[in-house]
């Protein structure tokens, strides 16, 4: 029997209606799919975050991370928001010393708008990433020209004992430009323990006591030999061993070919209080920086739990660290 060329084309129309029907089923289970990507992926990085050893090694001072509910407020917790604040989440202390943009908003704070005459006008906190390194939420330290700052400041009640050791860990991906991306705020042009990245990708070691150079560093920083890779992350340690050396680790290693990964240290005081994160200090300083953690501990530490830390970071980051 012929069928008509109307009921043909009705017949054409329900096959239509079923394959997009089919289409948006699809579409509508890759998505759900992806959500469901994306909350194991979170779950399981807090879950890292609660399980580490980072908690129960003394001395723990300060710990920022990106995971956690309350790493962050529910406003600042959507892609591409200005962070006005990145929470300290150390379970060690009853004060949180929580990093703020840079402007001042409490009795806590100090003004930090005022370098190269900056005002709160162009000075901010970084940008809310949610698919940042390794997929996880991260913050954005970009360049917005020479007149923007994009950085956070530590509550200034954080303290270290000045002859002392100390160990710092940061997580972190290198973007572009040269700058000083982690260091004590500047008192008479003195930078004292972080890290600068030069144009090239060289990362520095800026290590300076309160008032003098060290004499086995000669200056305000070292190159350590090593280069950063833009579009690469990074586990980065440095550590002061009191009265014995400077160490920068990267990814659980000092003995990267061609490097110089320590100096000595000559026992000078160096009293952090506080530390800036980020872009902030002159029109030269043009670095794109994302950070997803960052840890601060006083007084010294094993190796072991150095190396515990790393391993940790390592894993939450799916960064290869080696020892």
């Amino acid at each position: 029997m012929k069928i008509s060329s109307s009921h043909s084309k009705a017949f054409s129309l329900v096959e239509l209606s079923i394959v997009i029907l089919i289409i948006g089923i699809l579409i509508a289970a890759v998505s759900q799919g992806l959500d469901l990507l994306a909350d194991y992926r979170i779950t399981t990085a807090q879950k890292l975050t609660k399980t580490s050893r980072v908690s129960s090694i003394d001395g723990l001072v300060l710990w920022y991370e990106t995971s956690l509910d309350e790493s962050f407020s529910t406003s600042d917790e959507t892609e591409g928001a200005v962070i006005a604040q990145w929470n300290d989440v150390n379970p060690q202390a009853s004060i949180k010393l929580n990093a703020k943009a840079g402007q001042k908003t409490d009795s806590t704070q100090i003004t930090y708008n005022v370098a190269a005459g900056g005002t709160s006008g162009n000075t901010s906190g970084p940008t809310y990433i949610e698919n940042g390194i390794n997929r996880l939420p991260t913050l954005r330290f970009t360049n917005n020209g020479a007149s923007a700052y994009r950085y956070l400041v530590v509550d200034q009640r954080r303290q270290n004992t000045p002859n002392d050791s100390m160990t710092l860990f940061l997580v972190m991906r290198y973007r572009s430009g040269a700058g000083a991306f982690i260091d004590r705020v500047f008192v008479s042009g003195r930078q004292l323990f972080g890290f600068h990245v030069a144009a090239d990708g060289s990362l520095f070691s800026v290590i300076r006591s309160t008032t003098l150079d060290f004499p086995s560093i000669g200056g305000a920083s070292w190159d350590s030999g090593y280069n950063l890779s833009p579009g690469r992350d990074y586990v980065l340690t440095l550590q002061r061993d009191y009265g014995r050396n400077f160490t920068l680790y990267v990814n659980g290693n000092s003995t990267y070919p061609g490097g110089v990964p320590s100096k000595v240290d000559n026992g000078m005081a160096m009293s952090l209080d506080p530390l800036k994160i980020g872009r902030h200090f002159t029109f030269d300083e043009n670095h794109d920086v994302d950070m997803s953690e960052f840890i601060f501990f006083s007084g010294p530490m094993r190796v072991n739990s150095r190396k515990e830390i790393e391993d940790y970071l390592g894993k939450k980051y799916n960064i290869a660290i080696t020892h």
